[in-house]
């Protein structure tokens, strides 16, 4: 009895003594070192995470640092799942313990030391410092792109790895290119936001060294781009790339002037990139041209174009009449300080027979012609003739030869030319609002071209009139002052405001010299109908209707409003009326009309079927009863 006594007495202190705060904490803590800490230099951005092995409150964890007599210490800022964390950088204000404790190469021993009211452990960490030094002023980031540039004197082997903010491993060991002209390591990822820690590492001929930098990529949309190369030839492709967090990309480019040349849209791959290739037109001008996105946000880009062939004219447009015949020379010089073999073709109306090329070798700043000569015009003649250079690089000239209805007249010769493509202003447009339009005016005569004018003249082939909109004052061609030397061409903007809707049609004359060039003009003018689609929308709104009622005629409203902001205002002004219509019927009582087509065909069908049943029906009665009436004559 005594000795059981003395067994459960001894018993109970065990169990007391291991229930005695701070013996579960025998276990030494873990330590975390990014980038690594075998692989750690002087002065370099470090992040040390201790996760103490205990949950004991309170606590304290900190650390210290020997190196060949030198003496560092602090303490680890607790996380809120209460390990320790220490961020170490010179250059980065968010670093949690201050500047980096490794200022020395060598040997180095941390020691971590984790203190609670029951008493300490510890661990001691041994490192050896590199002396490389990692420059990080080449790591920047823009938008949710992350650049990387490091300069090195020679070639060494060098990767990066990034890890989220709660330390877990987002991406390990990417490759870094090493570009043998600029002597650096470059690379660049696009990353979703949040925040990152990258680690780089380098091996120089066996040597390492690493350090870390902590970048932080904000929330929201965001976009990157850039072209291929700052300056194209004329013809040549321009390549668009970048990087967003949309879906697609919609821009457009502009002249050196700031007109607009050309819109676009682009979709977005799954690894948030895009790229985007256009050609500059043979009839763009020389200058300095940017790229304007319009969504998801508004970036610009430069580049440069420059003529490698000089065309004069650039375009034909010409107005002749029934079964002329007619010639034009272009004249084209390589402006380049190399050779280069040159051919041409044709397409849409022109034939291969039209065009004649004078040589098909030019030599720096030579020049040759190309001749165009289309025989017996009986109908318009729309085309383009496109030159191409040995290298690849092309060049399209539109042309563009209307044939005038009996009772109009053309006049004019050949040095006087307006160098614009199809049809010089033909275009839909809404009443009251000014249309814009380019023309070059070109000289390739002998002499200069100077007291310049111009006249219009209706065609009667619409039911409004461009001799009224001039004597108002409504057209608008500044030539007065215009001079176009020998060999030269200016350019004329063309401004005309329509008074009210309809269809326009015309030619105006330019004049200079004693000869004449058209351009011929077709308008189809809609009243502008934006005010009335928003009457609509407010009057649907107040309507007791079902919700398909709602939605068929909400659907033609949207599609109107649609078309309007596109420019194509006749489908607007067809979905804006079909919505009145049914807007109208509402208010006489009368519900929109269903699409009844179905529905015939299926009573039709219904009624052929009961037809032919009774036919049937009726003809096997009718044998039936014969055959009876046969059997009584027969008996």
């Amino acid at each position: 009895m005594k000795r059981g006594w003395v067994f459960g007495l001894v018993l109970l202190l065990a169990v007391a003594f291991l229930l005695v705060p701070g013996f579960a904490r025998a276990a030494s803590p873990d330590v975390i070192i990014l980038p690594d800490e075998k692989v750690l230099s002087v002065n370099s951005a470090v992040l040390i995470k201790v996760d103490p092995k205990t949950t004991e409150k309170p606590m304290r964890i900190t650390w210290s640092v020997y190196n060949t007599g030198s003496i560092g210490l602090g303490s680890f800022p607790a996380t809120t799942d209460g390990k320790g964390l220490c961020y170490f950088s010179n250059s980065d204000g968010n670093a949690t313990c201050g500047p980096s404790p490794f200022f020395n190469s060598g040997p180095t021993e941390m020691y971590i030391n984790v203190i609670t009211p029951s008493g300490a452990t510890n661990k001691t960490v041994p490192l050896n410092i590199s002396n490389i030094s990692i420059e990080l002023t080449g790591v920047n980031k823009v938008d949710n792109t992350v650049y990387m540039f490091f300069y090195m004197a020679q070639k060494a082997w060098m990767k990066y790895s990034i890890y989220k903010e709660d330390l877990s491993i987002y991406q390990t060991e990417r490759p870094l290119e090493y570009d043998t002209v600029n002597a650096r390591y470059a690379g660049n990822i696009t990353l979703n936001p949040g925040v990152y820690y990258f680690t780089f590492m380098v091996n120089n001929s066996g040597t390492y060294g690493s350090t870390l930098k902590r970048i932080e990529i904000p929330s929201g949309d965001y976009l990157t781009m850039q072209t291929s190369k700052a300056e194209y030839w004329t013809g040549e492709k321009v390549g668009v790339t970048g990087t967003s967090s949309a879906s697609s990309v919609t821009g457009e480019v502009r002249y050196p002037d700031g007109k607009k040349a050309k819109d676009f849209s682009v979709s977005v791959a799954s690894d948030h990139t895009f790229s985007y290739e256009f050609v500059s037109e043979g009839n763009w001008p020389e200058g300095e041209y940017e790229i304007r996105t319009l969504s998801p946000l508004a970036k610009t880009t430069k580049f440069s174009i420059v003529e490698f062939f000089e065309l004069i004219p650039d375009s034909i447009s010409a107005a002749v009449n029934e079964s002329d015949d007619f010639s034009e020379t272009i004249q084209i010089k390589n402006l380049r300080q190399n050779s280069t073999n040159i051919s041409v073709s044709v397409s849409g109306d022109l034939k291969d027979s039209y065009v004649d090329l004078g040589k098909s070798s030019l030599g720096p700043l030579e020049a040759t012609t190309i001749s165009i000569d289309v025989p017996n015009i009986e109908a318009d003649v729309e085309g383009k003739v496109t030159v191409k250079s040995g290298d690849g690089l092309e060049l399209a000239i539109p042309v563009s030869i209307t044939m005038l209805e009996p009772g109009q007249v053309c006049t004019g010769g050949k040095s006087l030319a307006i160098d614009k493509e199809t049809m010089i202003l033909s275009r839909e447009c809404i009443d009251g609002d000014p249309v814009y339009h380019e023309i070059r005016v070109s000289n390739s005569g002998a002499a200069g071209l100077t007291s310049f004018s111009y006249s219009v003249e209706d065609t009667g082939g619409g039911d409004q009139y461009l001799e009224t909109l001039d004597s108002s004052g409504y057209i608008d061609v500044p030539v007065s002052d215009l001079s176009v030397a020998a060999g030269d061409s200016e350019t004329v903007e063309i401004s005309i405001t329509p008074s009210g809707a309809g269809k326009y049609e015309g030619l105006i004359n330019i004049k200079a010299g004693g000869e004449t060039a058209s351009v011929l003009v077709v308008l189809n003018c809609y009243a502008n109908i934006s005010e009335d689609i928003t009457s609509l929308s407010y009057a649907l709104a107040g309507k007791s209707v079902s919700e398909t009622v709602r939605s068929d005629i909400g659907s033609d409203i949207s599609k109107a409003e649609s078309a309007l902001t596109l420019g194509n205002y006749a489908q607007a002004n067809e979905y804006y009326q079909k919505a009145q219509a049914k807007i109208d019927m509402l208010e006489s009582g009368v519900a929109p009309a269903m699409d009844l087509t179905w529905i015939i065909i299926i009573i039709v069908i219904a009624v052929v079927a009961v037809v032919f049943l009774w036919f049937f029906k009726f003809r096997k009665t009718t044998v039936v009863s014969e055959d009876v009436d046969d059997l009584e004559k027969f008996s």
